[in-house]
């Protein structure tokens, strides 16, 4: 997720992030961005949490979304 070490995600680029990956049926790109949020803390804010949701609802992952909306 960092490959340049001077520029470190927050939450608003993560909130930004995963409904891009949504829209483009990116599922693989979207969980590593869900594994950054949630090593990293940002699964707490709620616009994170829903894009993260989304992502699974749109991607057809609709057992993994309800998981993730019992966890909001």
């Amino acid at each position: 997720m960092e490959r340049e070490k001077d520029v470190i995600p927050n939450d608003v680029t993560l909130a930004s992030v995963l409904p891009a990956c949504a829209n483009l049926g990116a599922l693989e790109i979207g969980q590593r961005v869900e594994a950054y949020a949630r090593k990293n803390g940002f699964f707490r804010n709620l616009f994170v949490s829903n894009a993260i949701l989304e992502l699974y609802a749109k991607c057809g992952k609709i057992d993994v979304a309800w998981k993730v909306f019992d966890e909001i």
